[in-house]
């Protein structure tokens, strides 16, 4: 026959220490007596709050719905709109970068010819003509953007900033 050994169950913390747990606990209702104004102040005013949001809970829920159908409604319009925008700010760039391009080159030819030696007045004078030209072209094509759009004319592409 075999031994059989006992088996002692294991106690918690508050069975091995009754005075700390009956220490810790008479702490912890004097905090909550303390705190108790505190809170019931709180819930006073959580109450005052929900009968307040009680009045007017019908407005907010037809709000609401009207909002939600509002976003179904103009969600893709929205969404359509920003798509040709950017590609309306895609157009604009790249007939920019035409006008600008060689205005860029030209600073950028100035500072070679002045890094190579070349008298840096005749290299000056031409980056100067080259920019005239470019802001002569600009300034045209804004004439004839608005030109055209005075005469009811949209087709012609964007106005270029500058």
């Amino acid at each position: 026959m075999p031994i059989q050994f006992p088996d002692f169950n294991r106690i918690s913390f508050d069975e091995a220490n009754p005075l700390l747990t009956g220490m810790s606990r008479g702490q912890q209702l004097m905090q909550n007596f303390m705190q108790f104004p505190q809170e019931l102040r709180a819930k006073m005013w959580a109450n005052q709050i929900a009968q307040v949001q009680a009045q007017y809970a019908q407005p907010m829920a037809e709000q609401g719905l009207l909002q939600a159908k509002q976003k179904t409604e103009y969600d893709p319009k929205i969404w359509e709109s920003e798509i040709g925008l950017r590609g309306a700010q895609t157009g604009l760039t790249n007939q920019q970068s035409k006008y600008y391009a060689p205005n860029i080159q030209s600073e950028i030819a100035l500072r070679q010819a002045q890094t190579q030696g070349v008298p840096s007045e005749i290299a000056l004078r031409q980056a100067q003509a080259q920019q005239a030209q470019q802001e002569a072209n600009i300034t045209q094509m804004k004439g004839n953007y608005f030109k055209n759009r005075l005469m009811g004319n949209s087709s012609q592409g964007n106005m270029p900033a500058g």
